[in-house]
């Protein structure tokens, strides 16, 4: 009767409400976008593999980088899902590194130590 009981209680730990959220994103493709009700239907690969579609997925909009954008048809967006909830987060941009980063080099030459120059590896 103790071994029982200590099986559900382990049972019951094991699978608490809170060891059971499931949370990822990944990219999706845009179906149809219906921006006047602010949803869209997307067709997406699901963490186990399998080709997911789900219809009237709502777009947030609050997110400030996202500000005065919505989906097109025939577009790829990032998606996040949540216990089985979904929603559109933002668009999804294919490879950032090459596509973004280099925008951020610097372009000039910060590393220079000479006489009259700024002083190495600072910026005024």
């Amino acid at each position: 009767m103790y071994y029982n009981n200590f099986k559900d209680k382990i049972k019951d730990i094991s699978n608490s409400t809170s060891l059971n959220t499931t949370y990822y994103t990944c990219a999706a493709f845009v179906n149809k976008a219906y921006e006047e009700s602010n949803v869209c239907d997307i067709t997406f690969i699901d963490q186990n593999g399998e080709r997911q579609s789900l219809e009237k997925i709502p777009v947030i909009l609050s997110n400030s980088s996202t500000i005065g954008w919505f989906p097109n048809d025939n577009e790829y967006v990032t998606i996040e899902m949540k216990n089985g909830s979904c929603q559109i987060i933002s668009p999804h941009i294919n490879d950032y590194n090459s596509s973004y980063k280099h925008t951020n080099d610097i372009k000039t030459n910060i590393l220079t130590d000479f006489f009259n120059y700024t002083i190495g590896g600072t910026i005024f």
